[in-house]
């Protein structure tokens, strides 16, 4: 969905007024620091790709987690949202890390999207992989785990109902102590207990316009991304 998201949009402008992109359990991270570098490669001549992207791809320069802000910069009219698992199993294991320092990169992607005021956020304390094929996607909270709903609010259908027809509130959902994380920052022992998200601060006449921009809109769109396959 990353590399897709961007062309989609695209050709659905004038088929539907509004469109809400959301990504349900894939935050597709930049390559650990300790790993070599995975560009992408086989996809170099697809029509998907916008011209500075072929060069990028043509270039070895092409990375999927890019991708996602890409479309967010692009279309600043659409809302795109991440939902997510701290410590989602699938993800960890694929990332090749343990559950602090995944969450750790995780956040530091989230806050680098967050610069962007159509984006938004709603992270659950769990290690569950995928959310909206869930048989408990109705009582998922921020403080949900494999095993409990957990008593934070707000409700994840709620916020993602929200989402659908307009700006969520909160925009970033993230439950526990507030923490700064940056790429040197040792998180040994830090649990994912914590939120690392920061809420940017946008000039008023940015945020106006791009609210007036978003609830204008009365059709949907919705996009999500699972790691095993595409709804």
């Amino acid at each position: 969905m990353h590399v897709w998201a961007r062309s989609v949009v695209k050709k659905f402008r004038g088929a539907a007024k509004d469109m809400n992109v959301i990504l349900d359990a894939w935050v597709d991270l930049p390559t650990h620091p300790t790993k070599e570098p995975n560009p992408v490669t086989n996809i170099c001549d697809l029509d998907i790709l916008e011209p500075e992207e072929k060069i990028d791809c043509d270039n070895n320069m092409f990375f999927s987690y890019r991708q996602f802000e890409r479309a967010i910069i692009a279309n600043p009219d659409v809302r795109f949202a991440i939902i997510n698992g701290a410590v989602d199993k699938t993800q960890a294991g694929f990332y090749g890390v343990g559950d602090e320092e995944f969450y750790k990169h995780q956040t530091l992607l989230l806050n680098r999207d967050l610069q962007h005021p159509n984006f938004y956020v709603f992270i659950v304390k769990t290690a569950q992989h995928s959310f909206f094929i869930r048989s408990n996607f109705s009582g998922i909270t921020p403080t949900s785990s494999i095993t409990s709903f957990g008593s934070a609010r707000p409700l994840l259908s709620t916020w993602v109902a929200e989402f659908l027809v307009g700006p969520p509130q909160p925009r970033i959902v993230c439950d526990g102590q507030q923490r700064q994380v940056a790429l040197t920052t040792d998180v040994t022992g830090w649990g994912y207990e914590y939120c690392g998200l920061q809420t940017p601060c946008f000039p008023e006449s940015t945020a106006h316009h791009i609210s007036s921009q978003l609830v204008k809109f009365t059709g949907l769109l919705v996009l999500i991304q699972q790691m095993v396959g595409t709804l």
